[in-house]
């Protein structure tokens, strides 16, 4: 990041929570500002999160959001204007995303269980509600296959657990461990088994079942005890209903504690942890194993991911008779000191696997790439481009259009790439909304020949409309572009290609077999992938040993499959999927021998990145194209004859390859990379 960030985390309690800790560590350690909105009231989270130098203010929306509380809410946060917001639960997420409505925050929702998910209006809300978060973190993979089930796209449900301080949670020693037995009035060789509930007392039926189970085990076994840890607000009536229900001399067997500040000692107290809950939810699980307790979970939600199974046991979730079994076989295991190694497992496994601090630092870089992403924000229908926040193979009214507001809405800086349907309703959404953008230009809707000439015209019009209402433009490349869709006078312009110079020097051509690489949209016809299987055939059939690799997606990539086996290409095409332009598109840029641009649409964005990697290349007469190509290395568009010709001369001619290696680096050396265009937009945006 290129500055400190003020991140706002949200809270519904100001007592517990103890994974916030290093959650606010990691983001003061790396520099950025850290704001807590905690309910009144002088609980001691409150307190250790302003000890490490967290500001704590009121949260304003109390325990049950109102239509007040929102508004209360909106004014806070207008207040204190943060970059990105963090928050949890999903009784007051519907109140938090419409207080911070059109304020610019990103917003990112951490979900430690899908419980709430089983309902079907829940289901609904949330496949509404959780598209305008721009992450949400999930603790486990459960949360994450449910949130992906109800339309989250993977890229936006990262796995991160909330993680336990496993500095603070260890096993206890010998004398501590007698001293809180003495307490509780628990014998030194007694079967002590703990629960502490993920919620409220009594969260989806655990006490019925703990209880039930202990029932039959305890007739067995007189040398145990059952210590329930945390009575929640129903405390009172819950522990009575249980209480009356007791046989004679039982409820001396089970000791009742309402909410502790610090469950720690208890926990070194006990031999076995048990959550049956179908919540899911693992927090307690993992501080038991960080305590060296092994547990018997239920296999509900993400449980079973947080124990192994080698050394804790997994049961049918609300089943009395299987944990009542598991009980058992764990007091055999105690009488004989076998659940020593059994914690041992455990601590070790939390260690490697849920220790807070990497998690905190997870979910940190999680907080700045959301933010990051909320500063500049860049609309195309790119499926290649790693860099597209909004793409789509058609726009819809409802998804595309939605996104497209509540990105206008976050962004500092907004980049509109052009021609595009995203691009031109994200232009119209902005000047809706009185905000001012950068148009990009990449190609002419005029080379398209499937639009027809009235969707062609429609389309240029557009276009100009949009160039000329931008604050700057970038056309890549410029010349023919720049003439066809002038910016406004006045108006900053530049012709910087989307490409740093990645090599200092130009290739040595190389013998076949050759690869040919190719880069763009698999939606539309027009980018030509099918014309260049086809010359890749004509290649093959005149004894040129070459192999194609095509790097984009869309509607079209099963009909490209299907024509490349159809032309008897299955060893020599290789369909690799939408990828960013990163260390993958590098590598494969690298090792290729020749980039092709058989697009008719004349889009020039990826063949500037080829040059960039000193690259020989292949491209069509169409839009920006022949301003960036010598004409020796042009064909028409949707020819393959003319394009296979063209491709076979550079391939097998050693001086035409490493002159055209050497002209493609200098050119883009030429154009000096991209300082002058982000210089620009950083300037925009501090003065905005």
């Amino acid at each position: 990041m290129s500055s400190a960030l003020r991140v706002l985390l949200v809270f519904e309690t100001d007592r517990g929570c103890a994974w916030a800790v290093p959650q606010a560590d990691a983001l003061l350690q790396r520099g950025h500002e850290v704001v807590a909105l905690l309910p009144p009231g002088d609980g001691d989270l409150r307190h250790v999160l302003a000890e490490r130098g967290v500001s704590v203010v009121d949260n304003p929306l109390g325990v049950r959001p109102s239509i007040a509380g929102v508004v209360r809410l909106r004014r806070t946060l207008r207040q204190l204007a943060p970059d990105v917001l963090l928050h949890h639960r999903f009784t007051s997420a519907l109140a938090i995303r419409i207080a911070g409505a059109a304020l610019g925050v990103a917003w990112v929702r951490m979900v430690a269980g899908a419980s709430h998910l089983e309902a079907r209006s829940a289901r609904t809300v949330e496949r509404v509600l959780a598209r305008l978060d721009s992450v949400t973190v999930c603790a486990n993979r459960f949360t994450a296959r449910a949130y992906r089930a109800i339309g989250r796209p993977t890229g936006r449900t990262p796995i991160i657990p909330y993680g336990v301080d496993t500095r603070l949670f260890r096993p206890v020693g010998p004398a501590e461990r007698a001293q809180v037995r003495v307490r509780l009035g628990v014998a030194d060789e007694d079967f002590v088994v703990i629960m502490v509930p993920p919620a409220q007392f009594g969260h989806k039926g655990s006490h019925e079942v703990v209880l039930a189970a202990w029932r039959r085990f305890r007739v067995e076994h007189p040398g145990s005890h059952l210590l329930l840890v945390g009575a929640g607000e129903a405390g009172a009536r819950h522990r009575a209903r249980h209480a009356a229900a007791m046989r004679p001399g039982e409820e001396k067997t089970v000791t009742w504690l309402d909410t502790v500040e610090d469950v720690r000692p208890y926990y070194g107290a006990a031999d076995l942890s048990v959550s049956p809950s179908r919540s899911g939810c693992h927090g307690n699980v993992l501080e038991a194993s960080a305590m060296g307790v092994p547990s018997v979970v239920g296999d509900a939600g993400g449980l079973p991911e947080a124990v192994d199974p080698a050394a804790c046991w997994v049961i049918p979730a609300d089943d009395p008779g299987a944990l009542a079994t598991a009980l058992h076989e764990a007091w055999a295991e105690h009488r004989i000191g076998g659940l020593s190694e059994r914690g041992e497992a455990v601590r070790d496994r939390v260690v490697r696997c849920f220790d807070s601090t990497p998690a905190a630092e997870e979910l940190a870089d999680v907080l700045e790439r959301s933010a990051d992403r909320g500063r500049v924000s860049l609309f195309a229908e790119q499926r290649c481009a790693g860099d597209s926040e909004v793409y789509s193979d058609r726009v819809r009214l409802f998804t595309s259009l939605s996104a497209i507001v509540r990105k206008v809405l976050r962004a500092r800086v907004i980049v509109v790439r052009q021609p595009g349907a995203i691009g031109v309703v994200a232009a119209t959404v902005c000047k809706l909304l009185r905000r001012e953008y950068f148009a990009e230009v990449v190609g002419d809707p005029a080379d398209v020949p499937t639009t027809g000439l009235l969707g062609r015209t429609l389309a240029r019009a557009l276009m100009r409309r949009v160039v000329r209402e931008a604050s700057a433009v970038r056309y890549i490349p410029d010349g023919l572009l720049q003439r066809r869709y002038p910016a406004a006078p006045g108006r900053f312009t530049t012709g910087v290609p989307d490409a740093q110079v990645c090599r200092t020097e130009a290739r040595d051509w190389r013998p076949a077999p050759h690869q040919i690489i190719a880069i763009g949209d698999q939606d539309r016809p027009h980018h030509g992938h099918d014309v260049l299987l086809r010359a890749v055939r004509r290649l093959l059939d005149d004894d040129l040993d070459v192999r194609v690799v095509l790097v984009g997606g869309g509607r079209r990539r099963d009909g490209l499959i299907a024509l490349a086996g159809k032309l008897g290409l299955a060893d020599h095409a290789h369909f690799t999927g939408p990828l960013p332009y990163g260390e993958v598109v590098a590598g494969l840029l690298n090792s290729a021998d020749l980039f092709v641009a058989p697009c008719a649409a004349g889009t020039a964005h990826s063949l500037m990145t080829a040059m960039a990697y000193a690259l020989p290349a292949v491209g069509t007469c169409a839009g920006g194209i022949p301003d960036l190509l010598e004409p020796d290395c042009l064909v028409p568009p949707g020819d393959d004859a003319a394009l296979a010709t063209a491709v076979r001369r550079l391939l097998t001619d050693k001086r035409a390859w490493e002159q055209q290696s050497r002209r493609n680096l200098e050119a883009a050396r030429a154009s000096g990379g991209l300082p002058e265009w982000l210089s620009m937009t950083t300037t925009w945006e501090r003065t905005t």
